[in-house]
């Protein structure tokens, strides 16, 4: 029973009041602090969460750090790269100079000081490219982490996958035909083309019978619809009008949308008065015809011979530019040499780039620009190859012959391709240049004997070059690695990934059996030596006429050629030229199934075949392959010979081994496989591996480039025998030296310029990343301040009436009381 002092009204407003003070409080922490989380109390589940994403967000604003460190770093090693080309590029002018037979001692002695004085300013610009104290150019330096992410150990930074494969050619078709399959009775021209997935083949061709309404009596360009059979006549106008002159030299956009075709014809487009051949891309969806062969402002090519003018048109990669060849003298100012150029037309804007010149824009002299079929460009959009007879693109070319050139379209630097792994300048014709996807390789065509030893068999073969080492190998041998006989070699493409080199020619002993005489397509496997002929038939029946004017895919899965020969396919009674294209896939060839099995070659291993294994070039480790040794053993050889930087995987379905590199522990980098040994087991991909990506990697490593001209130096080439240039001779062989540093450290500054974009692209993605998470933990913790402010005066307003009712209730109690009191 409560006592009579009880007061039930006071207890409940002295109830609410605690209630409301403490609401109260909660809600002037939120304004004060801007938190409605900041203690497990508030929210524990959420405070956990929140607490992670400040790790992490904390994590990230130091990775963003580094990385701006880093950024600083490769800027100032960049720029020192740069001053140190400039001054190698002067230093080359005085050993040029000095190469003269005619100068005096006092001259030369004048030339030995510049030269002597240039040296050893390459090492005070190494040695002042210091940032943050680390300096990746001088000798002596250490290789720098650069973290990327947050994500611990796990993962890695890149994948080789590497599979016994062997390459499987599809039945050859032949796609140059009319409606209904029907064969063109005067054949097609060369070169064709196909789409970028092949299914699409273009041709040129006399035959008015290909199509209906044909009936200009000129050569014009098919296009065939592989799947479908569809085809049509395409080198018309917007309306459909078929041209009044011969049309040829189709290429294909890699989606197949677009047309390039040359023409003599002046209907195609409207003002069409030049009198000349003319570059015309087509769309192919529209019917859109657009005249390219213009200068910038769109006016017509004029100059040069009449009947001669624009061809040979290709496209870059994004499909943004096209290169074309032209003997025009109005497409840029200041262009008269006279001579055939090479000019680099943008679709988006209309401007016009003269990309056959030397440095500094000089025009090419001494010799036409030359290119049996087009000029190429690599993946990136960044350098142009070509073929030049000019002798003032570079210094020193003094072999009056033709040479392979690649131009830097940021830097206008030009180099010399076509030289051998010495620098020695080639000693006849160079052309025809191809590169691989990622711009490292170089294929071209060369008579010269100089650019590899032993080269004596005095016709043209086809060359490999490493642009990141110099490196030169001739790859248009037989599976032994025998030099070609009996014919040239010429016309190297490359699939993407710079396995497969296509080629023709007519050499007899590349392949057994090869005794039709006669020109033929061939296929060689980069990664096991292995060579197939690919004008043959279904069955591997050589071809009883001529095959040339091969072309891949963009994607590399189709190869097309044209031929003469009526039994590749049956019922080819035309005895003129048609295009083929046969599909390109690989099989695995695979081992012993199962881990307990024996490495066994494909014909069986006879003797160690040493596999090297690099990151970034530098040598970790090497495993001998013998014919006793199990697949186990082999993982287990791998990890111990690399000390854990590289560990293995067999997959037994696909044949196939996967190489990874650790991710943070010390083993980042570029990993390649080279093959030491001779013989060829079913390692023998170790010649070349294909890269897979891995995901984002966690660490990239700047590696201590060492800029400098002595000891181990990237351009310890560059001699320092004292008084070399006093005589011509010793000028020479400065003069080769030079070129090879340069070669070098133009290489290590594409490699560590690589690595600046692939940070710079971490470095985008944390300052979004940081903004995300940041945008997140604000809504799980942060307070919405205007609603809150809103609330705290609600709270303060109830808190004064709940002190009035308080106030009422307590003074009740007394009035009653008073009636007793006496």
């Amino acid at each position: 029973m409560l006592g009579v002092n009880w007061n039930r009204a006071s207890a409940d407003a002295v109830q609410a009041l605690q209630l409301l003070t403490r609401e109260t409080r909660q809600i002037e922490s939120r304004v004060s602090s801007g938190l409605k989380v900041s203690d497990p109390r508030d929210n524990g589940a959420v405070y956990a969460i929140a607490m992670g994403q400040k790790s992490r967000i904390a994590s990230h604003v130091s990775i963003a750090e580094g990385i701006s460190r880093a950024r600083g770093l490769i800027d100032v090693s960049l720029a020192s790269g740069s001053a140190i080309a400039r001054v190698l590029g002067q230093m080359k002018v005085a050993a040029s100079a000095a190469r003269s037979d005619d100068l005096n001692a006092d001259q030369r002695l004048a030339l030995q000081s510049d030269y002597d004085a240039l040296r050893s300013q390459i090492d005070q610009i190494a040695s002042s490219a210091r940032f943050n104290g680390v300096n990746l150019s001088a000798a002596g330096g250490t290789d720098i982490d650069v973290v990327l992410s947050d994500g611990g150990s796990s993962g890695t930074i890149q994948q080789i996958r590497t599979a016994n494969s062997s390459p499987v050619l599809g039945a050859p078709v032949r796609v140059s035909t009319g409606v209904a399959g029907a064969e063109i009775p005067s054949g097609v021209g060369l070169p064709p083309a196909l789409s970028g997935d092949g299914r699409f083949a273009a041709f040129d061709s006399f035959d008015s019978g290909i199509t209906p309404g044909d009936t200009n009596g000129y050569s014009d360009v098919f296009l065939k619809d592989t799947q479908t059979g569809a085809i049509s006549l395409v080198s018309t106008d917007a309306a459909g009008g078929l041209g009044n002159a011969n049309s040829g030299n189709p290429v294909l956009s890699p989606d197949g949308r677009y047309l390039l075709f040359s023409s003599g014809a002046t209907n195609l487009v409207a003002g069409d008065t030049n009198d000349r051949s003319d570059v015309f891309l087509k769309d192919l969806q529209t019917g859109v015809v657009t005249r390219i062969s213009t200068d910038s402002a769109g006016n017509q090519a004029t100059g040069g011979a009449i009947g001669s003018g624009s061809t040979n048109a290709s496209f870059s990669p994004d499909g943004q530019s096209v290169l074309f060849l032209s003997t025009a003298t109005n497409l840029v100012a200041g262009d008269t040499n006279g001579l055939q150029d090479v000019f680099l037309k943008n679709l988006q804007t209309g401007d016009v780039t003269r990309v056959s010149t030397d440095a500094s824009g000089g025009e090419a002299v001494g010799g036409g620009t030359f290119n049996g079929h087009n000029a190429s460009m690599s993946a990136d959009g960044r350098y142009v190859f070509f073929t030049s007879a000019a002798a003032n693109l570079v210094s020193g070319d003094t072999n009056g012959s033709r040479d392979i050139f690649r131009k830097d379209l940021q830097t206008g630097e030009v180099s010399r391709v076509s030289t051998s792994a010495s620098g020695a300048q080639g000693d006849a014709n160079s052309f025809t240049a191809r590169v691989s996807s990622d711009g490292r390789f170089i294929v071209f065509s060369s008579l010269s004997s100089n650019m590899v030893s032993g080269d004596t068999n005095g016709v043209t073969d086809i060359f490999l070059k490493d642009m990141l080492t110099g490196d030169v190998t001739r790859v248009s041998t037989t599976a032994t690695g025998a030099q070609s006989s009996g014919g040239t070699s010429v016309v190297p493409s490359l699939t993407p990934d710079g396995r497969f080199l296509l080629f023709e020619g007519t050499a007899n002993n590349l392949v057994p059996g090869d005794t039709n005489a006669q020109s033929d397509v061939f296929l060689k496997d980069l990664k096991t030596g292995s060579i197939v002929r690919v004008s043959t038939d279904a069955a591997g029946v050589q071809g009883d006429y001529e095959s040339s004017s091969s072309v891949l895919s963009a994607d590399g899965r189709f190869i097309g050629f044209l031929s003469r020969a009526s039994n590749l396919v049956t019922g080819d009674t035309n005895g003129d030229p048609d295009l083929f294209v046969r599909e390109l896939s690989t099989v695995s060839s695979g081992i012993v199934p199962g881990l307990s099995a024996y490495v066994v070659g494909n014909g069986g291993v006879t003797a160690a075949d040493d596999t090297q294994f690099r990151i970034d070039g530098t040598l970790i480790g090497t495993v001998d392959i013998t014919a006793t040794m199990t697949v186990a053993d082999y993982l287990e050889a791998v990890s111990t010979a690399t000390g854990g930087r590289v560990s293995a995987r067999y997959d037994a379905d696909a044949g196939e081994f996967t190489y990874e590199t650790a991710a943070m522990s010390g083993g980042q980098g570029v990993l390649t496989l080279t093959s030491a040994g001779t013989a060829r087991s079913w390692l023998g991909h170790g010649l070349f591996g294909s890269n897979t990506s891995s995901g984002q990697g966690g660490v990239i490593t700047l590696e201590d480039q060492d800029w400098t001209v002595g000891g181990a130096g990237a351009l310890s080439g560059v001699s320092s025998a004292s008084g070399q240039l006093l005589s011509a001779s010793g000028a020479s062989v400065a003069d080769a030296a030079i070129d090879t540093a340069l070669t070098v450290l133009n290489g290590q500054m594409a490699l560590l310029g690589a690595k600046a974009k692939a940070i710079e692209v971490q470095d985008r993605f944390n300052v979004s990343f940081v903004s995300t998470m940041e945008k997140n933990l604000s809504n799980l913790v942060d307070a919405d301040l205007a609603r809150e402010s809103a609330r705290l005066q609600s709270l303060q307003i109830k808190q004064q009436l709940g002190a009035q009712a308080l106030s009422i209730a307590n003074q009740a109690p007394q009035m009653i009381l008073s009636l007793f009191r006496g």
